[in-house]
């Protein structure tokens, strides 16, 4: 991600999970944020958690968390 899309997703992040203070991020779950901004179902592949991409529409999971 971009800085400014990073920054973006902190912003939903505060603004989704009450109470959390900006320390407190380092220790959420990439599958947290994933789930909590875009919702939907993962799958493992490997080392990798496959998704759709929230950044346009698809019908196959090309998104991979690591």
């Amino acid at each position: 991600l971009t800085q400014s899309q990073q920054r973006r997703v902190l912003r939903k992040l505060r603004r989704s999970i009450p109470g959390v203070k900006k320390d407190d991020y380092k220790q959420v779950s990439i599958l947290d944020v994933y789930d909590k901004l875009v919702g939907g179902q993962t799958k493992r592949s490997g080392r990798a958690v496959m998704a759709l991409c929230p950044f346009h529409g698809e019908n196959n999971p090309s998104f991979a968390m690591y």
